[in-house]
């Protein structure tokens, strides 16, 4: 799952911006970022103090080409907890993308094969691809821009999601 989403994120933040000359450092740092296994302090190593330090479970991130956000888990599954991941307190769970300039997903140049798309209940012409299997959700507005895209634990994860009782 990692290599498939980091692809995206590689594509995506070239796209972006032609002007680089390299790769710049905070996606090298988002590279080396886990899903389920990544912790909060490994965030801030790679990208400083967040935007909203006080937030326990999320942090944000003002990049020059957008905004990212991280959320954390609030620990290991229990009795109370009806969502969620059996993993450590602080453990990086899901990384979305807002990008700051006009995006399509022409530009991005992806094979969408294997996502399924649907419709916005929300707002009128904005639709989602969204792949399971690799855990990428990617929203495009009714302008065809595109919005956001999260990068969430795939389906080989789900041993580790918590359950009901």
């Amino acid at each position: 799952m990692k290599l498939k989403w980091v692809l995206v994120l590689i594509i995506l933040f070239a796209s972006i911006s032609s002007t680089f000359g390299q790769k710049p450092e905070w996606l090298k740092n988002l590279e080396s970022i886990q899903l389920l296994h990544s912790s909060r302090s490994d965030i801030e190593k790679a990208f400083g103090e967040p935007a909203n330090p006080s937030n326990k479970y999320n942090s944000i991130y003002k990049l020059r080409q957008g905004k990212l956000s991280v959320e954390y888990s609030h620990g290991p599954c229990s009795e109370a907890s009806v969502k969620g991941w059996e993993v450590a307190e602080l453990t990086v769970t899901r990384l979305f993308f807002f990008p700051k300039e006009f995006l399509t997903l022409e530009n991005l140049k992806m094979d969408l094969s294997g996502f399924t798309r649907s419709e916005s209940l929300d707002t009128v012409g904005a639709y989602g691809y969204t792949s399971e299997e690799i855990g990428i959700e990617i929203d495009v507005t009714s302008k065809g821009s595109i919005e956001a895209i999260e990068f969430y634990p795939s389906k080989k994860f789900d041993a580790l999601r918590c359950r009901t009782q």
